[in-house]
């Protein structure tokens, strides 16, 4: 099987594709490029006249994606994770500062601080300070470098080319995680702790801004962004009394359209998986699914980071999680090839 065709054939062409960053950050020819990963870069490699990459048809690009309708996701947390039974807590960070800097808990902005503090590296996602509202991924070394990380972050990063830099802990979404651990299924790498965070679906950045401008806001005058279960809250900076709540159904085309494939609104295959579904504001929903997993949370309690309780809504978890299966499984209207480049 030449892994390219059936990437090409079965994920870019039919709108699967996340940008990731996966098939660059292991395929031994793409790595060498500094494009940046995405449906039409990927064909530009593999066909431009000046940029053309030479298949040696390893299939790599094709064994790690995490898209791939022929994913058997069992099999994948059988051979990675096991067979574990999931803790579930309600965490909060302890730093004020941070806590108010951060989505809910802030229980991965603890996790960064505690271990930037240990002179760990962690790739996580941050805000491009040129352009507000669009996202970068990058790998945090110093400490006191959480705050750039603070808070939610829309929008589609390769967080997986940040492997190339050794972190210590890799912080992504569910897609992220799953193309890690379909490359430690196949030996390609042994992975940094991984943190998942849930995810209902991604924005698409320029639809964001078009909706943004339809409604008077600048996006430099966005503090937070938020995805409810029912609509969007567009919070601004200053007056609290300006927010904005945009129902799902006026929002349509704000969604990203490869996330109606992705069936993982936990990160299921994380080592530890965050989100604020299932607990109350200023609180995070923390899902411990390993024993590395387990021996991080127990050492920033130690340490006085976090405090956590066992009070969480599970049901309103486990709704949303089934929901969005549900969702994958339905048949998808045919995506033309040509599609808008995906923002990082």
């Amino acid at each position: 099987m030449n892994g390219l065709i059936e990437l090409e054939r079965e994920v870019i062409s039919t709108g699967r594709c996340t940008s990731c960053g996966a098939c660059t950050t292991f395929c031994p020819r793409m790595k060498k490029t500094r494009a940046l990963p995405n449906a039409q870069t990927i064909r530009g490699l593999f066909r431009g006249e000046r940029t053309r990459v030479n298949c040696d048809k390893c299939e790599t690009c094709y064994n790690v994606c995490p898209a791939s309708p022929s994913l058997d996701r069992r099999l994948l947390k059988e051979e990675t994770i096991g067979d574990t039974i999931p803790l579930f807590l309600a965490g909060q960070i302890t730093d004020e500062r941070l806590h108010e800097l951060s989505h809910d808990g802030g229980i991965a902005t603890a996790i960064t601080e505690y271990l930037l503090s240990k002179g760990e590296r962690v790739a996580v996602t941050v805000e491009d300070r040129r352009y507000p509202l669009k996202t970068l991924h990058t790998t945090l070394r110093a400490p006191g470098e959480a705050t750039r990380a603070a808070g939610t972050r829309y929008g589609t990063t390769p967080n997986t080319l940040s492997l190339r830099e050794d972190p210590a802990c890799f912080i992504g979404l569910g897609c992220h995680i799953t193309a890690i651990r379909r490359a430690e299924s196949k030996g390609l790498i042994k992975p940094p702790l991984l943190i998942g965070l849930f995810c209902m679906r991604n924005i698409n950045y320029q639809n964001l801004l078009k909706l943004l401008g339809k409604k008077g806001v600048k996006r430099e005058d966005v503090r937070e962004i938020r995805i409810e279960e029912n609509h969007v809250k567009i919070k601004r900076r200053g007056d609290p009394d300006s927010d904005l709540a945009v129902s799902l159904e006026e929002v349509r085309d704000l969604f990203r359209d490869e996330c109606r494939f992705c069936p993982d609104f936990t990160a299921e295959l994380a080592d530890i998986s965050i989100g604020s579904t299932g607990t109350p504001d200023g609180w995070s929903t923390i899902i411990i699914r390993t024993r590395r997993g387990r021996e991080l949370i127990e050492r920033l309690v130690e340490n006085g980071a976090i405090r956590t309780t066992d009070t969480v809504n599970r049901d309103a978890i486990e709704r949303l999680a089934k929901l969005k299966s549900q969702e994958s499984e339905k048949p998808a209207a045919p995506t033309s090839p040509g599609r808008e480049p995906l923002s990082p």
